[in-house]
Formats: structure tokens, sequence, C-alpha cells
């Protein structure tokens, strides 16, 4: 390593070896060595002096490094036993087949736990090794017959027939059954039911009504496409149960499809209630023209309220909802008189006029007469003023 100068401001070339560097000198080193100094404490050295080493750094092993210096089983063993040089406890197999009479080399007929392929799978199928020696299976069994007694059908697979090694496969016994052979000639096990039976005891529509409704005497829905409702004189098509649309919502509603729809029956044909009116009754005994008197007078917070809302709109002043009774709370909070007068309650005023800037709000709004109201108008001389709008 190079040994440190001292700084000398009157240097004119970098003092590493073999560099006439002049420009911008730090420590008497120009940039290129200055910050190799600063990374590997010698200007002379470069990153491929000190980059560490590409193999693992377990001796012996010539496997590129994949983390901590290790190649990848050195680092496995460490993170599972905290050594990489951990051997595994297992045994290690030799290079010939583990059974006594079998000499094939594991290398080439390798299959798994120290035997030849043909030994370890059959460890895997049966549980044991079997002898030494290749067990010679027909390669044919054209023209042989099942091995089941009593059985003369040819042979499919491991000296059974089709179906019997079907039940091998399942039951473990070309004997054994689980499913009934057969129900033909076997009639339905519902009383009263002659049909032959398809599944379960069941002929095809009790076994449906089971698969769908969880009985089998269950009834099973009727399809009602191009059908009509069965409702006189309706047209429609019939949706549910026999009826169309509107037929079944009344069915639900009322218990009976040919309800008229309303829980009162319809006035078309009957007059107004007050007299001299001719009009025809729509709502509560009225024409529309007194339904809406009518309705003013039973709800005139209603009335106001929608009135002062529409209004604002109009003239484009700010609009902050409030409910009708929130509207009655506000008068009665002023005493149900008028704020300038103490006069009757006749309409609502706006404090501060919505053509001055004032919002429809419950806190500019205050009970007035109409007549303390109509000369108010549009005046407004400011919070500090509104006594002179006070009558005493």
């Amino acid at each position: 390593m190079q040994m440190l100068l001292p700084f000398d401001e009157t240097n004119e070339c970098c003092t590493a070896d073999g560099c006439n560097q002049s420009y911008r000198l730090r420590r008497g080193y120009c940039d290129k060595h200055y910050r190799a100094f600063r990374l590997y404490g010698d200007p002379l050295l470069t990153w491929a002096d000190v980059k560490p080493p590409s193999v693992c750094a377990i001796d012996g092993c010539s496997k590129k490094r994949l983390a901590r210096g290790w190649c990848s089983l050195h680092w496995q063993r460490w993170k599972k036993h905290g050594d990489p040089n951990h051997e595994p406890a297992g045994k290690i197999w030799g290079d010939i087949c583990r059974h006594p009479e079998c000499g094939r080399p594991t290398r080439v007929y390798g299959g798994g736990r120290g035997y030849c392929s043909m030994h370890y799978q059959r460890l895997m199928r049966n549980g044991n090794v079997g002898p030494g020696e290749p067990m010679v299976m027909a390669t044919s069994w054209e023209g042989v017959v099942c091995s089941v007694e009593d059985c003369q059908e040819s042979v499919d697979s491991l000296g059974y027939c089709n179906i019997h090694y079907l039940r091998f496969r399942r039951t473990g016994s070309p004997l054994e059954v689980r499913r009934q052979p057969s129900w033909a000639g076997i009639a339905c096990s519902i009383d009263d039911c002659d049909e032959q039976t398809f599944c379960k005891g069941l002929c095809k529509i009790h076994y449906d009504r089971k698969s769908r409704h969880g009985d089998p005497l269950a009834f099973k829905a009727v399809r009602w496409e191009g059908t009509l409702c069965l409702v006189d004189d309706c047209d429609a098509a019939a949706k549910s149960k026999g009826y169309c649309e509107v037929h079944y919502r009344r069915l639900r509603r009322f218990g009976n499809a040919q309800h008229p729809g309303r829980s009162f029956m319809p006035a078309k044909g009957f007059t107004c209630d007050i007299e001299g009116c001719s009009r025809e009754r729509k709502a509560r005994g009225l024409c529309a023209y007194h339904a809406q008197i009518d309705y003013k007078r039973r709800n005139p917070m209603a009335v106001i309220a929608g009135a002062q809302r529409r209004r604002a709109r109009k003239i484009g002043a700010q609009v902050m909802p409030y409910t009708q009774a929130q509207l009655a709370e506000r008068m009665q909070a002023c005493g149900n008189k008028c704020w300038m007068c103490g006069g009757p309650f006749e309409e609502v005023d706006h404090v501060k006029p919505l053509s001055r800037g004032g919002k429809d709000c419950l806190s500019n709004l205050r009970p007035s007469c109409r007549s303390c109201n109509r000369s108010k108008s549009a005046k407004w001389f400011g919070v500090s003023e509104l006594h002179q709008l006070v009558k005493v």
C-alpha cells in the first residue's frame, strides 16, 4: 500500500505512481485516485483487486457463491442447522441396489431410497420390494378369461374382466358390490306409482323431485311458458302460479289475484266532495285543485319552506337544507310572533335579504306578519342597525 503523503498545496500533479493529473487535487490525489483511497485505503487499488471471490468459501467447493460467501448447498445447511459444513444424518446409499438379490446399478436404473427403479416402484405400490428377479407378467390378455369363478368374460387387467377389475379398484375385492346391479323390471318404491325405477329405488319423476326439493313427493313446479293468465279477460302471459306479473303481485300482496290493486276502491267517475265543484275526485275525496289547497292548509310549514327555497334558488342565493320540523322549531323559538311588531305569524322573513347576500338558512329566518314583511322588503342596515326595524 502506498503511504499517504502530507497535504501540500504547492503540488501541481497527482502523487499516485504513474498519474500526471493536475486538475482538482485533494490530498495530493486526482479524483480517481482520491476515490480509491477513500474506498479501499490505497489510491492504486481497483474493484477488480478487492472484489470477493465468485466461488463458495468452503474448502473443496467450487460451486458459485449465492449468499454470505457460500453456495446454495452450504447456505441452506447454514439456514437449517446453523453450520454450513453440517452433513445430513441420513444414510448415504451406494451405487448398487440395496436388494440382496439385485445387482443393478442405481445410477443407471435409479429409483430412490437406495433401490433400483424396479424395486423402488414395488416398494411404493405394495409396501415391500418383493423378490430380486423381475416378475414376468402376460403382455397380452387376449383369449384369457376372468379369474373370478363362474365368470367367462375376457380379461381386461390384472387377470380380471372389466367389471371385476373396477370392483377391485373401488373396494379392494373383485366380488364386493356397492351398487345395485340394475333396476330393470323393478317398480318405483313410492306407493301407487308403477313407473320403472330409475335410481335409488325411485322413478325418474320422483327422483327429480327428491333431487330438487329433498322429498320425492314434493310437487314439481309447472312450466307456464306459452299459457295465458288464469284471471278472466286478461291476455297477458303467465309468469308464476298461472298468473301474469300484475295479478301475481296482487295475489302476494292482498291474497287475491283479482283484487283491484289498491286498499280502497278507485274514485274514477265520482265528483269532488266540495259543494258546487263538479271536477273528478283524485285524492281524499277532493279534486286536484281542492286537494292542493287542503294540503297547504294541513302542512303550512312545508309550503312556506318550499316557497323560500324556490325563491332563493331563483335569485342564485345560497341554500342550506332544513326540514319542516326544524323550521317549525325555529319559529316556535321566536315565539311564533312577528319579530318586528309582535303581530301574528303569517310569513317567514329573511333578516338579511337574499338580494343583499343573505342565505336561506335557519339562522337567517324569523317569523313576521305580512305587512311588516312587505314594508321591510330588501332593506338592510347591518346587524348594528336592526333595532330600527323593530316597532315599539
